[in-house]
């Protein structure tokens, strides 16, 4: 059973289960499961979410041969925490400590996000030599205080939770 306290029951219940149609009620789940009316609701935007957020990241990348992901590929984990910096007008900065297979590294990225007002958003994020990309979707929470993300690169099954700092 999904519990709310999870990132992925979170980005499940707002982007699937997140408005109900009648009376000017909708629902915007909580981790205490309270009802909101849309009215006493902040719109979301890139200026939101200005400032750092702590997070983790854990899940799979699918390698195929020479490293690259790929659908179907040798599965291989990935788990990170860092520091994300969102500057308001849709840059970020990351640093962050990650491990692959068990190989550890410290690293940075930088990067552009996307924030809608119904609190839904995209990143994207550039590191390594030569750059490597990875795209990411997202959505706010707790009023700006958190973010629930997944992955959206083929080959790779990653989520993401972060918290203001």
């Amino acid at each position: 059973m999904w519990k709310h306290k999870t990132g992925l029951a979170l980005i499940f219940t707002t982007l699937i289960g997140g408005a109900i149609a009648g009376s000017g009620l909708v629902v915007f789940p909580s981790s205490t499961g309270s009802v909101t009316h849309a009215s006493d609701r902040r719109a979301c935007s890139a200026s939101l979410l200005a400032g750092p957020y702590g997070y983790a990241v854990t899940g799979t990348l699918y390698l195929g041969t020479g490293g690259t992901r790929q659908v179907g590929g040798s599965p291989v984990p990935v788990n990170a925490v860092g520091v994300v910096s969102f500057d308001g007008s849709g840059r970020l900065t990351t640093a962050e400590t990650a491990s692959l297979a068990g190989h550890s590294e410290r690293r940075e990225q930088v990067g552009r996000y996307t924030v809608q007002a119904d609190c839904t958003g995209t990143a994207s994020l550039y590191f390594g030599s030569p750059p490597f990309a990875s795209e990411l979707s997202f959505v706010v929470t707790d009023q700006g205080r958190g973010l629930a993300g997944v992955t959206t690169d083929a080959g790779a099954t990653v989520l993401l939770t972060a918290t203001r700092q």
